[in-house]
C-alpha cells in the first residue's frame, strides 16, 4: 500500500515538473511577444502622429504623397 502511494506520488511529481517546464516556456513566449507588441505599438503610435499633422497640414506627408 505504503509502496503504490510513493509511485503514485512521483508519478504526480514528474506531472507537475512537466506541466512547470510548459508553463516557463508559456510565459518566455508571451514576454517575447508582449515586448514585440510594445515595440509595434509605438511605431503605431509615431506613424499615427505624422499622419495626423500632415492631415492638420503641419508637415509633409509622411507617406510621399501630397496633401489633396
Amino acid at each position: 500500500m505504503a509502496e503504490e502511494f510513493l509511485i503514485d506520488l512521483v508519478e504526480l511529481l514528474d506531472d507537475c515538473k512537466e506541466e512547470v517546464e510548459r508553463l516557463r516556456i508559456e510565459n518566455g513566449l508571451l514576454r517575447k511577444a508582449s515586448i514585440e507588441q510594445r515595440e509595434l505599438n509605438g511605431r503605431l503610435r509615431i506613424e499615427l502622429q505624422q499622419m495626423d499633422n500632415w492631415a492638420l497640414g503641419k508637415t509633409k506627408c509622411p507617406m510621399g504623397g501630397t496633401q489633396s
